[in-house]
Protein backbone atom coordinates (compact mmCIF):
# COMPACT_ATOMS: atom_id res chain seq x y z
CA UNK A 1 0.00 0.00 0.00
CA UNK A 2 1.36 3.21 -0.95
CA UNK A 3 1.79 6.19 1.50
CA UNK A 4 -1.11 7.68 -0.03
CA UNK A 5 -3.35 4.98 -0.15
CA UNK A 6 -2.72 4.45 3.81
CA UNK A 7 -3.31 7.95 4.64
CA UNK A 8 -6.69 7.87 2.84
CA UNK A 9 -7.48 4.66 4.62
CA UNK A 10 -6.46 6.23 8.25
CA UNK A 11 -8.25 9.12 7.95
CA UNK A 12 -11.54 7.62 6.30
CA UNK A 13 -11.30 4.63 8.56
CA UNK A 14 -12.33 6.84 11.63
CA UNK A 15 -15.85 6.86 12.31
CA UNK A 16 -18.93 4.68 11.93
CA UNK A 17 -20.49 6.94 8.48
CA UNK A 18 -16.63 6.28 6.60
CA UNK A 19 -17.43 2.19 7.78
CA UNK A 20 -20.85 2.03 6.10
CA UNK A 21 -19.22 3.23 2.85
CA UNK A 22 -16.49 1.02 2.94
CA UNK A 23 -19.49 -2.11 3.71
CA UNK A 24 -21.55 -0.72 1.11
CA UNK A 25 -18.71 -0.28 -1.29
CA UNK A 26 -17.39 -4.24 -0.18
CA UNK A 27 -20.84 -5.18 -1.01
CA UNK A 28 -21.08 -3.14 -4.57
CA UNK A 29 -17.47 -5.02 -5.53
CA UNK A 30 -18.48 -8.19 -4.35
CA UNK A 31 -21.80 -8.11 -6.86
CA UNK A 32 -19.53 -6.56 -9.46
CA UNK A 33 -17.43 -9.64 -9.31
CA UNK A 34 -19.97 -12.26 -9.06
CA UNK A 35 -18.28 -13.08 -5.49
CA UNK A 36 -20.14 -14.18 -2.56
CA UNK A 37 -18.92 -13.78 1.06
CA UNK A 38 -17.35 -17.17 1.46
CA UNK A 39 -15.43 -16.47 -2.00
CA UNK A 40 -14.05 -12.95 -0.89
CA UNK A 41 -12.68 -14.41 2.71
CA UNK A 42 -11.13 -17.12 0.74
CA UNK A 43 -9.20 -14.69 -1.26
CA UNK A 44 -8.44 -12.59 1.39
CA UNK A 45 -7.51 -15.75 3.87
CA UNK A 46 -10.09 -14.75 6.24
CA UNK A 47 -13.17 -15.96 7.44
CA UNK A 48 -16.35 -15.68 5.83
CA UNK A 49 -17.87 -14.28 9.30
CA UNK A 50 -15.16 -11.38 9.55
CA UNK A 51 -16.60 -10.38 5.85
CA UNK A 52 -20.54 -10.50 7.51
CA UNK A 53 -18.82 -8.26 9.96
CA UNK A 54 -17.49 -5.90 7.88
CA UNK A 55 -20.49 -5.51 5.54
CA UNK A 56 -22.55 -5.24 8.86
CA UNK A 57 -20.66 -2.55 10.33
CA UNK A 58 -19.36 -5.06 12.82
CA UNK A 59 -15.48 -4.58 12.91
CA UNK A 60 -13.39 -3.32 10.44
CA UNK A 61 -10.57 -4.10 8.60
CA UNK A 62 -7.14 -4.24 9.33
CA UNK A 63 -5.32 -2.11 7.06
CA UNK A 64 -3.16 -5.15 5.64
CA UNK A 65 -6.74 -6.79 4.63
CA UNK A 66 -7.85 -2.97 2.72
CA UNK A 67 -4.24 -3.41 1.19
CA UNK A 68 -4.86 -7.47 -0.22
CA UNK A 69 -8.19 -6.23 -1.17
CA UNK A 70 -7.17 -3.72 -3.12
CA UNK A 71 -4.23 -5.95 -4.67
CA UNK A 72 -6.74 -9.43 -5.25
CA UNK A 73 -9.14 -7.25 -6.69
CA UNK A 74 -6.97 -4.79 -8.73
CA UNK A 75 -8.92 -1.50 -7.38
CA UNK A 76 -7.89 1.88 -5.40
CA UNK A 77 -8.35 2.29 -1.78
CA UNK A 78 -9.98 5.49 -2.28
CA UNK A 79 -13.14 3.68 -3.78
CA UNK A 80 -13.46 1.15 -0.79
CA UNK A 81 -14.32 4.72 1.12
CA UNK A 82 -15.92 7.02 -1.27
Amino acid sequence: MSNMDYAICKRKSKGEITMSYFSKALEKLMKERGLNQTQIADILGVRQSQISNWLNGKSQPTYGSIDLLRKKMKIEVASLFE
